[in-house]
């Protein structure tokens, strides 16, 4: 049993902020001159905000439009958020610790996307994340699977290799029910506190001590062994194989910065000028070749004791396409491209179509020059773009593509079409404080997301 990819509620589970919550709808209705009802916080404490602001005004009367109930509510406890809301002791070695595990993590929250961002940002924890995903965006409390299902979608992890962290024994139900494994966290402000501890697979009482119980729960943390399951059969497959390939490499610190201590690193070719680079950046270990692949037409055949592949020259595979397929031959369920794109336009071009064929045979693909990260975006999937990239395009690698939508942009698309002969998605922006989300029906998107 393997933890891949991990969901984490926000209130009560990484930050102590569920008892501002207790009294806010209270406190907001006196301030509008009504007294609320005694079961007023057992009624919302399974809704969305929007539902809860549905509820206000079927059992209030209340006149206000639900904006203005959102609104309103929220106002109540932006200061705590913004100024003293904290993350549970514990929490951010945690969470480094799942990062350095290549553990691929997002938030899902009844809270509003507003104010999680605020602590996230003011504690810094949000590098650790890939998403926040609402209850008030998705449109269903938790009481429903929704939110947890989106998360899910986002972060590419099986719903068997995927851990929510809850501390609400009725969003727990939901996501257990759902198919979920369950790492029940106590909050004293919950009831039900027992029964989230029956019901959880792992329960932490301290997010200090949550490696070892994982590790006694015989629960292993990050991708492992290699195996030959592939991303999205249920089994958590291979790490992570990193092809390094002969283009220009920049900065070798901002692409040391990208490994994880498990990668297994594919040298191509001239890719073996980068070793020394790299190993001055992230160490002689990280940096030390798996695997080396070549027909070593452009750099000289190294005496080295890691695996070697010898190509002939005249071959139809390029280098880096043939490490591809022995990333896939191998079992790793995600490849990072390095030095594979810039140089030669048809080269940069062949390692796209690399991406996509690892994308058809269920491997993620990522590739980065330090100016730009690519990746390719897949019917049904819902790729992120946090707002620390000024601008992203999408294109189209193989015809149209149908059903694009674009959310939490500068410019949005909803249910649109982009074809090959007019790529117009080019150049947009995430919206500042928000993660910009990308969806399509049919086809295939490249999406490029620019660091400059």
């Amino acid at each position: 049993m393997r933890l891949c990819t991990a969901i984490f509620d926000f209130d009560g589970t990484l930050f102590d902020s569920m008892p501002v919550w207790k009294d806010a709808g209270d406190i907001y209705l006196r301030s509008l001159g009504i007294e609320p009802l005694p079961e007023l916080r057992e009624a919302m404490r399974t809704m969305s905000m929007r539902q809860s602001a549905q509820y206000v005004q079927r059992e209030y009367g209340v006149k206000l439009s639900e904006d203005e109930l959102v609104s309103g509510i929220n106002r109540t406890v932006e200061d705590f958020y913004r100024e003293k809301a904290m993350p549970k002791p514990g929490v951010p070695e945690f969470l480094e610790l799942l990062k350095r595990a290549g553990v691929r993590m997002a938030v899902a929250t009844a809270t509003d996307r507003y104010l999680v961002e605020m602590p996230l940002k003011r504690t810094g924890l949000g590098r650790y994340f890939e998403g926040i995903f609402t209850c008030t965006e998705s449109g269903h409390g938790k009481d429903e699977p929704h939110v947890f299902r989106d998360a899910a979608n986002a972060l590419g992890g099986s719903r068997e290799s995927t851990w929510v962290f809850e501390d609400s024994l009725f969003a727990a139900e939901t996501a257990k029910r759902d198919g979920f494994m369950l790492a029940g966290t106590p909050d004293a402000s919950e009831e039900g506190q027992a029964g989230l501890r029956a019901l959880s697979d792992v329960f932490i009482e301290d997010f200090s001590a949550a490696a070892e119980v994982f590790a006694k729960a015989g629960v292993e943390i990050g991708t492992g062994e290699r195996s030959k399951g592939r991303a999205g059969s249920g089994i958590c497959a291979a790490g992570r194989a990193v092809i390094i390939a002969g283009a220009d490499i920049k900065d070798y610190s901002a692409a040391a910065a990208l490994l994880r201590p498990d990668d297994f690193m594919i040298y191509c070719d001239s890719g073996l000028r980068h070793l020394e680079g790299l190993a001055a950046a992230c160490g002689e270990t990280a940096a030390s070749p798996g695997l080396i692949i070549g027909d070593f037409d452009s750099h000289e055949r190294p005496e080295a004791s890691a695996e070697t592949i010898v190509l002939p020259v005249i071959k139809d595979d390029t280098d880096s396409f043939f490490a591809a397929k022995q990333a896939a031959e191998r079992g790793f369920g995600e490849v990072l491209m390095l030095g594979c794109l810039g140089g030669r336009l048809d080269h940069t071009l062949a390692n796209v179509s690399a991406m996509l064929w690892l994308r058809e045979r269920g491997v993620r693909a990522f590739a980065a020059d330090g100016l730009s990260d690519m990746e390719i975006v897949m019917p049904g999937e819902t790729a992120l773009v946090p707002d620390c990239y000024p601008f992203f395009s999408l294109v189209t690698i193989d015809g149209t593509a149908e059903g694009v939508s674009i959310r939490g942009a500068k410019y949005e698309l909803e249910d649109a079409v982009i074809e090959s002969s007019f790529q117009y998605a080019v150049s947009n922006e995430p919206l500042h404080g928000r993660t910009a989300e990308i969806s399509l029906r049919k086809g295939r998107l490249l999406l490029i997301k620019d660091r400059s």
